[in-house]
Order: structure tokens, then C-alpha cells, then sequence
């Protein structure tokens, strides 16, 4: 079993917003600010869904994506920017990850996205 959703975001308020949508939502979640938290967190247990920011202080988000992706094949990542470059776009996208999403985005739409993700019948945490 795996846990729900991992927010990698260095803004702390932003995290926690988003964590406690997706909480009300049916969707668990953690944060973490670093990706050496985030790393941290996975070696625990791995998770369903990844949101990871970009711009992060102690990595790059794609390259952290880079490095964890071969551990957790099937984990669904979302990666998020401020900035709205094509080119990092096009890298995210040639790394595999799945969605890309420009700040600000709607909190609503980004339940969508991990509903989406998951097949019919189950449920944020992988059970039946």
C-alpha cells in the first residue's frame, strides 16, 4: 500500500493550502520543502501521486524527477512552475512527467488531475 500524495514545494503556506484541499477532497497528503525531505519521505513509503515544484532550494525538481523515477516507476508526477518556460515544459514532458502546471493554478482542477490518475474503483491510497 502506498500513501497518497507527496507535495514537494518549498513554499510552506502554498504546501499547506494545498495539502488541506486535497485532504478535504479524499486525497491524503504530506509536504515536504526540500527534496531531501521528499526523499526522505519516499524511502518511508512510497507514494501514489508526486506535485513537485521546480524551482526548489537545495535541487531542480526535473532533476530530483530524474533521480527518484527509476525507484518509483509507477508514481504519478505533476510538476508545477511560476514560470511558464516551454523548454522546461518540453524537458518535464520528455522525463515522463505526466501533467505540468503554470502557478497559479486552480486548486479544484488539480483534485481533477489526480482523480483522473486513478483507476475506476479505487481510491487515493490504492485499495480496492
Amino acid at each position: 500500500m502506498t500513501n497518497g500524495v507527496l507535495i514537494l514545494e518549498d513554499e510552506v503556506l502554498l504546501a499547506r493550502n494545498i495539502a488541506q484541499y486535497l485532504e478535504k477532497k479524499g486525497f491524503p497528503a504530506q509536504t515536504a520543502p526540500t527534496a531531501a525531505e521528499a526523499l526522505r519521505k519516499l524511502r518511508k513509503k512510497p507514494f501514489r501521486i508526486l506535485l513537485v515544484d521546480i524551482d526548489l532550494p537545495d535541487c531542480d525538481g526535473l532533476d530530483f524527477y530524474r533521480v527518484i523515477r527509476p525507484l518509483y516507476p509507477h508514481m504519478h508526477v505533476v510538476a508545477m512552475s511560476g514560470r511558464t518556460s516551454s523548454k522546461q515544459h518540453e524537458i518535464a514532458h520528455e522525463l515522463g512527467v505526466q501533467t505540468y502546471l503554470t502557478k497559479p493554478f486552480s486548486l479544484a482542477y488539480l483534485a481533477e488531475i489526480f482523480q483522473q490518475t486513478l483507476e475506476p474503483g479505487q481510491n487515493i491510497a490504492g485499495a480496492e
